[in-house]
């Protein structure tokens, strides 16, 4: 294997894509992580994660203590028209707010740092799947060549359909 081949390459640098990377980087894979956006980067809006994921998390390693440092304890669920909402009160946190950006940015310090090799800044233009390994076009960029592919970027992505999965 040359130095620009690797065990695996992960399309998509968000959470499902750098946990995978730290994992398997740490497990001594050669693990290229792609994405289109640069890092650090900014994520657009907030979000929550279950109480049940810091386990998950813990299991990572990574340093996230800052990032979820917010537990909450109550929630408001509202039916589709409006009309009705609940809002319990729970003795225990149920989830932690996160900032998404510092979020993402930190799994993907940590799959760096574990040894994953971060390929960003272009596009996947094409997607070859070989009998022997996978290669991903980056546009102008040199191409990323793999054992295997893991799609982790995310809901909406064309890959899905143009690899007739």
């Amino acid at each position: 294997m040359n130095a620009r081949e690797f065990d695996m390459v992960i399309a998509g640098a968000g959470p499902a894509g750098a946990a995978a990377a730290i994992k398997l980087a740490r497990a001594g894979k050669r693990v290229a992580l792609v994405d289109r956006a640069g890092f650090p980067r900014a994520a657009t809006g907030a979000g929550w994660l279950n109480l049940k994921a810091r386990p998950l998390l813990d299991e990572l390693k990574a340093p996230l203590d800052d990032v979820l440092a917010h537990p909450f304890q109550q929630v408001t669920f509202h039916n589709a028209e409006l009309t009705k909402s609940s809002s319990p009160r729970l003795k225990d946190s149920i989830g932690f707010l996160v900032d998404r950006t510092r979020f993402d940015n930190a799994l993907v310090d940590a799959a760096t740092q574990a040894g994953a090799t971060l390929h960003v800044g272009h596009e996947i233009s094409a997607i070859d799947p070989l009998e022997d390994r996978v290669v991903v076009h980056r546009g102008a960029a040199e191409a990323v060549v793999g054992r295997f592919l893991l799609l982790a970027a995310g809901r909406g992505t064309p890959w899905l359909d143009r690899l007739k999965f």
